[in-house]
């Protein structure tokens, strides 16, 4: 009896059709978290195009307080570096 089920399971076509499921499974969720993420990540801390940016206070390399709010009227470039000091 044993070798009977063995021999059935490791036939090639349902080693392939197994494979098959698979891929087909890691493609299905692959396009709903292509989908899913953006929409999660796109919530309303998001400021939108145009708007006033709000006002906050960040170290400068220094030490000392940098606040936008000392910007006021003035042209600022702000850009952060999201994998500086990281191991990505």
């Amino acid at each position: 009896m044993t070798s009977d089920v063995h021999k059935y399971y490791n036939r090639p076509a349902d080693r392939s059709t197994s494979m098959f499921r698979i891929l087909l499974l890691l493609v299905i969720v692959a396009a709903a978290w292509a989908v899913v993420v953006p929409r999660l990540m796109s919530g309303s801390a998001t400021p939108s195009v145009g708007s006033e940016a709000p006002n906050f206070t960040l170290p400068s390399q220094d030490g000392s307080s940098v606040s936008l709010k000392d910007y006021r009227g003035k042209w600022v470039v702000l850009y952060f570096y999201p994998k500086d000091q990281t191991p990505g």
